[in-house]
């Protein structure tokens, strides 16, 4: 009954109240995976470790994003007996668009990074606590002229902002055994010390954002999932114009919430070695980081994934 009183105040939560970069990742993994190598309860260097790679098309979306390409690795850096470690987080993930005029078939746009560590505490098994720090960054890549030259900036597209966002999170993941069917659950509170935006009039200070996901696990070969997601982000803007960094006490001229939703169905081919994940997915972004001003966007995007 607490698991469920816990779950549920979550996700109220967030509906008044996002986490970027996605801006909310509709992919789960079971909230134990870097426990699952510990169970003599032993305190260990790099105790546990975990890989996901992945390529997508996009079906929807903008002139900007037509490829997408990631690598993840989560390392159980310390672990402090069979409840409790300190984990560390890397991704890259790689945009790439066809080109103007489709003279190049592959151009990288954007590339973004997202470290982050944070101590997890297991408890009853099935529930996971975190607390940590998180930053994600966006930064442009090539751009090409008419003369196929390769410039910071083109005539073409102005270049990707160099978009910033760290600070601390709070989270809590879970997983739920119905019959046949597994819920997994994932929410976090974001709040961002400090970050880098050239467009002053979008400034988040704080993200919450929730995703369940629902498996059906009865068949030994594959299993089919869904879930599904909502953020929402305290945005806020500044008078300054000549200052692009801000922190979390920086001054407010005005601030609005706005919301992002998820979305992704498709299933997953467990193997001796891992897993292989095939998948379309609604996302969207309250802030692409292309052009001088912020804009939005939604996605749906097709994806294969290896996790190991």
């Amino acid at each position: 009954m607490a698991r469920i009183l816990l779950l549920a105040f979550f996700f109220c939560s967030a509906q008044p109240l996002f986490a970027i970069q996605e801006d909310v990742n509709p992919i789960l993994r079971h909230p134990d995976f870097l426990f699952s190598g510990n169970e003599e309860a032993k305190t260990n260097f790099l105790s546990a470790k975990a890989f996901k790679g992945g390529f997508g098309v996009y079906l929807k979306g903008d002139q900007d994003h037509v490829w997408q390409f990631k690598s993840a690795e989560d390392v159980g850096f310390f672990s402090f007996g069979k409840n409790m470690l300190w984990r560390t987080s890397f991704m890259v993930e790689g945009l790439a668009d066809s080109g103007k005029d489709k003279k190049v078939e592959f151009r990288m746009r954007q590339t973004g990074y997202d470290l982050s560590t944070a101590f997890e505490l297991l408890h009853n098994e099935d529930d996971v606590f975190y607390i940590g720090y998180h930053h994600r960054c966006r930064h442009g890549s090539d751009h090409v002229t008419d003369q196929n030259v390769l410039t910071p900036d083109s005539a073409d597209s102005y270049d990707s902002r160099v978009v910033m966002r760290s600070g601390l999170e709070i989270g809590y993941k879970a997983i739920f055994r119905i019959g046949a069917f597994n819920l997994i659950s994932n929410s976090d509170l974001n709040t961002y010390l400090w970050g880098q935006n050239i467009d002053i009039s979008f400034q988040p200070r704080l993200a919450l954002s929730s995703v369940l996901q629902v498996e059906y696990a009865r068949f030994k070969n594959v299993t089919p999932f869904f879930s599904a997601g909502l953020g929402t982000a305290w945005i806020t803007s500044s008078n300054d114009k000549s200052v692009k960094h801000y922190c979390l006490w920086s001054p407010v001229n005005e601030s609005r919430w706005r919301f992002s939703p998820a979305a992704a169905l498709g299933f997953s081919l467990p193997g001796s070695v891992g897993d292989f994940r095939v998948f379309a997915s609604y996302t969207s972004k309250l802030d692409t980081g292309f052009g001088k001003t912020t804009k939005d966007a939604h996605f749906i995007l097709f994806s294969a994934e290896f996790w190991l």
